[in-house]
């Protein structure tokens, strides 16, 4: 199994990224590893390696890593709460879920499995083709999004799963964050690992 993206964005207003709010979220004991005064700013958690964004509408936590329960709920939770009070911001804000993850292949894809894949419709694929994919859009009570389901060509060993949804609650981010690690692990990697 490869590496796997995972981030959690809280859509709030931050408003213009000053020298004053990087300095007081520097407190906080992160380090500084990207910086555009008035645009975007990111920070390296010290402990972890993980990442903070911080643009003028969103608070971004993103973790590279090798399994989606690596991606602790509580601890993101905190660290989001810790930003937003440093800044003096409500604690409401809708969130965004992004995960991207690879994984070893049964058969892969070649022209022969794409064939397949696209019932014989050869003429749909051209020149230039990388791969062939699902695309399924899906809600759910608490979140709605989209699904790809995509090998490529070029790596036929692996295919990609990734999954974008936003929240329907305002806040609560363990719950969704919990809710989405669910969501990836018990109904769509099944399905994916059953298509390629």
């Amino acid at each position: 199994m490869g590496q796997h993206v995972y981030s959690i964005s809280i859509m709030t207003t931050v408003g213009e990224i000053s020298e004053k709010k990087i300095e007081t979220i520097k407190n906080l004991g992160l380090i500084v590893e990207t910086l555009e005064i008035g645009q975007s700013a990111s920070f390296r958690i010290q402990e972890t390696g993980d990442l903070i964004m911080i643009a003028p509408n969103q608070i971004s936590f993103a973790k590279t890593g090798d399994n989606i329960d690596d991606f602790n709920a509580d601890w993101i939770s905190e660290w989001f709460n810790k930003i937003l009070d440093i800044l003096l911001l409500d604690r409401k804000y809708a969130l965004q879920f992004f995960v991207q993850r690879s994984f070893k292949a049964n058969k892969g894809l070649s022209t022969e499995t794409a064939k397949e894949f696209l019932k014989n419709d050869v003429e749909l694929l051209f020149d230039g083709s990388l791969s062939v994919a699902y695309r399924i859009p899906f809600k759910k009570d608490n979140f709605q999004g989209e699904v790809r389901i995509e090998p490529f060509f070029a790596n036929p060993e692996e295919y990609f799963v990734s999954v974008v949804a936003n929240s329907q609650i305002v806040g609560s981010s363990s719950q969704f964050i919990n809710e989405m690690a669910s969501f990836v692990n018990d109904e769509i990697q099944p399905i994916a690992h059953k298509l390629f």
